[in-house]
């Protein structure tokens, strides 16, 4: 449901903004068409958006992971007490 989502989202912006990526950087941007820089910085806009945030919810998993390892005692391997399983 969520690629479908996306998949809505981009045809209509591909529609506000007369084509695809590929229209706006091969064709209106060379040609100087007035729609094409504010277009493109909103493409731009977008995806920095996206991009971003997820870089630094990855960095502070990484960190809280880092941490966890350290507060755990040696030889544990962090797995959680299954039934027929001994906890470490």
């Amino acid at each position: 449901m969520a690629c479908f989502a996306g998949g809505i989202l981009m045809g209509g912006g591909a529609g506000l903004s007369y084509g695809g990526n590929d229209v706006l950087v091969l064709h209106a941007l060379p040609s100087l068409a007035t729609h094409a820089l504010p277009a493109w910085l909103a493409v731009a806009a977008g995806a920095a958006a996206v991009l971003l945030p997820r870089r630094r919810l990855a960095a502070r998993a990484a960190r809280r992971r880092e941490r966890r390892e350290r507060r755990s005692p040696p030889g544990h391997d962090g797995a959680c007490a299954t039934p027929g399983r001994p906890v470490q």
